[in-house]
């Protein structure tokens, strides 16, 4: 039997047929009312043969687990159950008739003679073990299963490709499931052995999920890959137009995966068959997750979304959101309430709420009135109370005056509607009182609910470090209220107090919480049934510290395991630099499975359990890196001239647009005077429009191009390249979805109009923008005469040959400013001698000194370790394509190291605002993937198919220049093939 369903494009899709059911289900099940809607099937032994026919196609969707007959999922809520095995066969069969019968009229049915004994809590119990990234579907991050008490080291399985640092360790079936850079690996959960690795040509993009003895994980290659989870066997891939950053949600024979084409996508788990998809306007980063026939999740259109599972019809779409969208994490279900964390848009807001909340600092000051307000913990818990603050303002009046710096929204999963709090009863407006408590960028890290007493943890400022940074240890919110448990203390050793800016993964299993924080320096647990009456002192008798140290200058880790890591390290500097902050961006969660704790520190595995080794637990052999592997399909050109024309003609169509922006960590303060004043705001140059459009010109329709001069001419005449070096924030479309919050001084400032000049130590007025004036000239678009007479006078004085060896970008950028003055003139018929002779010299130079190890200078040791963020784009910004074939020519033997180098350090790179980042950020910049892929195609010449593997979505709605030209720069390679 099949059930034919519509979908919004108007096609039909086939439903979930007897087959699949019977194997998501298992063969005999009966039918219960869900306590918040729905129903589910409640799997008893041997009753209701043949049970399934008749019933609607929505009642035969939903999973239950399954434990010898002994437990009912709602919709993934288990229910403790009696199996009632001495019903006889009949008296079962007669309660079949009876169900079909309620059904038919619509009536709510009890579950009959006592069968269910005891509501359970809310969150899925997830007997396979911890199946996807947060556990369930619910993406609570809790399992029944713990690691109790003091746990140590058992073995530790170092791993060569990378490993994303948002990647969970998925465990089922005996076995650990790990993404890497290059493929899905499966260990043995008890001894760590190699089992099998799926290897992939790049990189997986989240952690995989497991389901009914298969492996469901999405790549950057823009498949989704369906595995064997005994043998590692294939079985099939979709692909689809963009690469997949989430993990995959399994739920009732169905994959859906969220990708960076901006698409949700329904899959049949067997076969891979597309069921459907959904169309947002922004890629999809993050997670899905699923209660009740609903899929949530959020995408970078700014906007969350619930999707009804089997046609994936639109139930609701949210208000626009604050922050930059979602990176990284999931959304979670909390009873009639989803949860989003958000991504960061302003700057150094550890310290504003440090100020507003401690104004005396004071150690161990509480940001409120301590107490024991009784909850769901433990009896006798510390408390909070947060509608008084006798040591500063308070978190409701914060939230209250920056209602754009809420870092927890919750949203009502039945419409979409945004919760409203009002904690301190004052008739304002306030927040969830979660404030920010990650690192200086990226999105904060998800709540969690504990199964033992379904409360919602998540991290938030606890308590003041005198004049330091403040501690931010996970707290338990008594859900619309202002008070706060405090479950976990200090503990001696580093980062003790959870600084507010460092970056901690927590997760929970049975009655314990488990965190894991950056740069292997705290992993701990503590009992939740236990009340923390010593806080912020440890009393020793339920927390537990199981790490201590940076994985760098001193640890209790087994000496080696982080070996692998190093090849991954972006600081190449002398031994100023702090090697201890490669991995200070994401910070994922500890894995529970079979009473042990996995995690991966230092680029390896490292299994926990009680009466370990610890510090002499064995490293074992190597789990080494793949050859080959499944890759991406080929994009035809035909296909990137239609993308092309598409992009460009959505410009046209909006007129002139804004620069765009991006938040991406701590080396937002650092860039201003060190890397270039406006560097982190996108295609803010008035240059940057010009040359990427007339670089596309020749590769346009003839229709589209005349439309394109008509529209340069107007970009020319309104912001001129040599007056302008900002187009501003004031005029024209925006190119991000997300609102700015308002502007305001040292933390965001943006609502500016056209800059005439920048502070920037290394121009007052870009060099290469006289390039893009050449170009200009060159396409007919005006005199050259007159072109050039603006063009005198922008170039300034070149720097020191020193500042051009260690900021390879301004040397880049003053040899393009010189080919474009060269080439101008020579069109206008002025003299360019001594300015050819200058773009020689720059040009040896360039070549002589090139070094992939580029050493930072910026006068300041400390900071100099920040810069490294752009270690892999600095070489090869503001390349220009005379450059590249100079390098070619006299450096291709260093250029080809350096970029073997930064894709091998940086796996994700062709990932625009991949996470993997150092440094105390959240987010790399996009001139990273710009960067490389123009290295790759303007210097080495890599091939159409090379490129294509590689091309990225855009990364904004319109005017994603970048992607523009990395389009363009594929088309040249297909027509160099071609020719």
């Amino acid at each position: 039997m099949r059930a034919l369903y519509g979908s919004q494009d108007g096609r039909r899709h086939e439903a979930a047929n007897n087959s699949d059911m019977h194997e998501t289900f298992g063969e005999h099940s009966l039918l219960r009312r869900c306590p918040l809607g729905g129903y589910d099937w409640i799997g008893l032994s041997g009753c209701f043969e043949n049970g399934w026919n008749g019933l609607p196609a929505r009642f035969r969707r939903q999973p239950a687990a399954k434990n010898g007959g002994r437990l009912v999922a709602c919709r993934n809520r288990p229910v403790a159950c009696s199996t009632q095995k001495a019903f006889s066969k009949h008296a079962l069969r007669f309660m079949h008739i009876v169900f079909r019968i309620v059904f038919s009229f619509g009536v709510v049915l009890v579950a009959p003679l006592g069968l269910c004994l005891q509501a359970a809590p809310l969150q899925t119990n997830s007997l396979e073990g911890w199946v996807t990234a947060g556990a369930n579907p619910q993406r609570t991050s809790w399992v029944p299963d713990a690691a109790p008490t003091a746990l140590d080291e058992i073995w530790v399985k170092p791993v060569e490709p990378y490993i994303s640092q948002k990647v969970q360790i998925i465990a089922a079936e005996g076995k650990l499931f790990l993404s890497t850079a290059r493929g899905l690996y499966a260990f043995d959960a008890d001894t760590g052995a190699d089992l099998w690795v799926y290897a992939t040509e790049l990189p997986l993009g989240h952690s995989p999920t497991y389901a009914s003895g298969r492996v469901y994980v999405g790549g950057m290659d823009r498949k989704i890959h369906a595995i064997d989870a005994s043998t590692g066997q294939g079985l099939w891939t979709f692909s689809a137009m963009g690469g997949f950053h989430t993990c995959p949600l399994v739920v009732g024979g169905v994959v859906y995966a969220g990708s960076r084409d901006g698409r949700m996508y329904a899959l049949k788990a067997a076969t891979g068959k597309l069921v459907w998809q959904f169309r947002t306007a922004g890629q999809i980063l993050q997670s899905a997750a699923y209660q009740d026939g609903i899929v949530f999740f959020g995408s970078q259109d700014a906007h969350a979304y619930a999707l009804d599972e089997r046609t994936g019809a639109q139930i609701w779409r949210s208000q626009k959101l604050p922050g930059m969208g979602w990176h990284s994490w999931w959304p979670v279900i909390y009873k009639d309430a989803v949860l989003f964390t958000r991504t960061e848009v302003e700057k150094g807001l550890v310290g504003f709420q440090n100020e507003w909340l401690f104004t005396k600092k004071v150690s161990n000051s509480l940001p409120g009135v301590r107490g024991n307000e009784p909850g769901d913990w433990a009896t006798g818990e510390t408390t909070v109370d947060l509608r008084t603050n006798p040591n500063g303002g308070t978190i409701c009046d914060w939230f209250e005056r920056y209602p754009w710096r809420r870092s927890l929204i919750v949203l009502d999963r039945r419409t979409g509607r945004e919760i409203a709090f009002d904690l301190d009863s004052d008739g304002i407006t306030d927040a969830a009182p979660m404030l920010w408590a990650w690192t200086h960028g990226g999105t904060c890290y998800p709540p969690l609910v504990s199964g033992h007493d379904n409360v919602i943890y998540f991290r938030s400022v606890t308590h003041a470090v005198g004049t330091s940074i403040p501690g931010a240890v996970m707290v338990g919110w008594k859900y619309g209220t202002p008070f706060l448990s405090l479950p976990v203390s200090n503990m001696p050793g580093q980062s003790g107090f959870w600084p507010g800016d460092e970056p901690v993964g927590i997760s929970a299993g049975g009655k314990f919480v488990y965190w894991n924080l950056c740069n292997d320096r705290f992993i701990g647990s503590a009992d939740l049934s236990v009340a923390n009456s010593a806080f912020p002192n440890n009393d020793g008798r339920r927390q537990w510290r199981h790490v201590t140290g940076d994985g760098f200058k001193t640890t209790t880790l087994p000496a080696g395991y982080n070996r692998q890591s190093s090849q991954y390290h972006w600081s190449v500097g002398p031994s100023k630099t702090r090697p201890m902050y490669w991995a200070h961006g994401d910070n994922v969660g500890p894995t529970i499975y079979n009473g042990r704790m996995y995690v991966h520190r230092g680029n390896a595995i490292v299994g926990f359990a009680p009466g370990g080794l610890g510090s002499s637990a064995p490293v074992l052999t190597v789990a080494r890196a793949p050859s080959g592997g499944v890759g991406p399909d080929p994009i035809l050109e035909a296909a990137l001239r239609e993308r092309l024309e598409a992009e460009v003609q959505k410009i046209l169509d909006s007129g002139h647009l804004m620069a765009g922006f991006a938040k991406i960590g701590l080396v937002d303060f650092m860039t201003v005077n060190s890397l270039g004043q406006y560097l982190l705001h996108y295609w803010h140059n008035p240059a940057d429009m010009l040359a990427t459009l007339l670089r596309a010109l020749p590769h346009l329709p003839a229709a589209v191009q005349d439309k394109v001069r008509r529209y340069l001419q107007d970009e020319y005449a309104s912001f001129p390249p040599h007056k302008y070096v900002h187009i501003g924030f004031k005029d024209g479309a925006p190119r991000e979805p997300f609102d700015y919050p308002p502007s305001t001084a040292r933390i965001f400032e943006h609502e500016f109009g056209p800059q005439l000049g920048s502070p920037f130590r290394g121009w007052s007025k870009p060099p290469h923008n006289v390039y893009a004036l050449w170009k200009y000239a060159q396409a007919g678009l005006a005199d050259p005469a007159s072109v050039f007479r603006h063009a005198v006078g922008v170039i300034g004085s070149t720097p020191s040959d020193g500042y051009l060896e260690a900021f390879p970008h301004v040397h880049n950028a003053y040899i393009a400013g010189y080919l474009g003055y060269v080439g101008l003139a020579k069109m206008a018929g002025q003299p360019y001698a001594a300015q050819e002779m200058e773009l020689n010299r720059l040009l040896q130079l360039r070549a002589r000194t090139f070094r992939w190890d580029v050493q930072a200078d910026t006068g300041n040791v400390q900071s100099d370790q920040y810069f490294y963020t752009f270690i892999t784009a600095w070489n090869f910004m503001f390349l220009v394509p005379e450059l590249a074939d100079y390098l070619r020519q006299n450096a291709r033997p260093k250029v080809k190291e350096a970029i073997d180098r930064y894709t091998h350090m940086a796996p994700y790179w062709m990932v625009g605002h991949n996470e993997e980042v150092q440094h105390e950020n959240g987010l790399t910049p996009l001139h990273q993937t710009h960067a490389l892929f123009q290295a790759k195609a303007q210097i080495l010449k890599a091939s159409r198919d090379e490129l294509t593997k590689l091309l990225d979505p855009p990364s904004v709605a319109v005017g994603d220049l970048y992607y523009i030209q990395n389009l363009t720069a594929t088309i040249e390679a297909a027509q160099r093939e071609t020719h």
